[in-house]
């Protein structure tokens, strides 16, 4: 699934270098940033990682799924509930809508 994602992401970019693409980019590597400063700092550090790969064109269950994978005590239960919690909802059709996606599509 990750590895489709990669495939897209790259054919995206051959094809898709403009200023939007330039900013989602931008703005990806912002949220990761913020997202390594706050795993050392308590915050919320999730929130960033998910935003930072939404901008980069993946789905936030492809992130999930991926945390989920290689991460000991990541529940079904609670990659669930993360994937189903309203914020993540929202932000998910507020980027899917800058992309030019339908949300949940890869």
């Amino acid at each position: 699934m990750i590895f489709r994602n990669i495939r897209i992401f790259t054919r995206y970019l051959r094809h898709e270098v403009g200023l939007g693409f330039v900013i989602r980019v931008t703005a990806a590597i912002l949220c990761f940033a913020i997202a390594l400063v706050l795993v050392f700092i308590p915050g919320p550090a999730f929130v960033f990682w998910i935003i930072g790969f939404l901008l980069l064109g993946f789905t936030v269950r492809d992130v999930v799924k991926f945390v989920q994978r290689y991460t000991p005590g990541f529940s079904d239960e609670l990659a669930e509930d993360v994937i189903n919690h309203r914020w993540v909802q929202w932000v998910e059709k507020r980027v899917a809508k800058w992309s030019g996606k339908k949300s949940g599509e890869s």
